[in-house]
């Protein structure tokens, strides 16, 4: 399901529909579920990226008690570290940067510790 989502929100105002039909929800809840299937965990993050485009967005990774995006990213990434996890991981990060709350937020979740681990060698390639 979630490989199918990123073809759908690949275009742009069909994205905006989804953020506004309560898609981030659907993300979020598969990303809670399925955290331990790394296929689904992946398709998860690249919809999470391609919403982080969207200016539309940043309501959702914004509102902590509810969503807890940059939150359960980060918390994922410290279970499972495969390399092309952190790449999508990474590419959400820097295109969060540019909002301060989200900068303050990914700084309130430590990620900047997770960054530090990850830098160590605890990436896994497959």
């Amino acid at each position: 399901m979630m490989s199918s989502i990123v073809n759908l929100i690949k275009h742009e105002d069909l994205g905006q529909i989804f953020i506004k039909n309560g898609g981030v929800e659907l993300l979020i809840e598969s990303l809670n579920k399925n955290s331990n299937d790394l296929q689904t965990t992946y398709y998860t993050f690249l919809n999470i990226w391609l919403i982080s485009l969207l200016d539309e967005a940043y309501p959702a990774y914004l509102s902590v008690p509810k969503f807890r995006i940059i939150l359960s990213l980060t918390e994922v990434l410290q279970k499972i570290s495969r390399d092309k996890l952190v790449r999508v991981a990474f590419y959400i990060f820097k295109n969060l940067q540019h909002n301060p709350d989200c900068l303050e937020l990914m700084m309130d979740v430590g990620l900047l510790k997770l960054i530090d681990t990850l830098l160590k060698g605890n990436i896994k390639d497959k």
